[in-house]
């Protein structure tokens, strides 16, 4: 073999490498791209997040990259709303329970403890 083949082949080789590589990488993004449209309704179920959140999550990923303002506002909405409801529901879950015979509020105890266990539906 001539060292002009030996170059040839080398060259050749080293295509076939970079188009490998290329259409992997090709592939891969796509299926993680996809697998995004996938996951909402499996987040959604097991988050307990309604159409709209499913909605904005899916607007987060619509571009090339992960809109982080984006992301940034909405848990900031969604924490700012947390915090201003936040009084009324700590007095209205202590009233609830501090109202409730002893045997009721171990019962709640019991329920919490259940729920603690990530993905424990039952």
């Amino acid at each position: 073999m001539t060292a002009l083949a030996s170059s040839e082949a080398g060259h050749k080789r080293a295509e076939r490498r970079t188009f490998g590589v290329a259409a992997g990488a090709h592939a891969l993004h796509d299926g993680y791209t996809d697998l995004i449209y996938v996951m909402l309704p499996v987040w959604q179920a097991e988050f307990g997040l309604s159409y709209a959140a499913i909605g904005a999550l899916r607007g987060l990923f619509a571009g090339n990259t992960l809109d982080q303002a984006g992301a940034k506002k909405l848990v900031d909405e969604k924490t700012a709303a947390l915090q201003a409801g936040s009084p009324e529901v700590i007095a209205a879950a202590a009233d609830f329970f501090d109202n409730l015979r002893p045997e009721q509020q171990q019962k709640v105890r019991d329920f919490m403890e259940r729920g603690r266990r990530w993905g424990h539906r039952g």
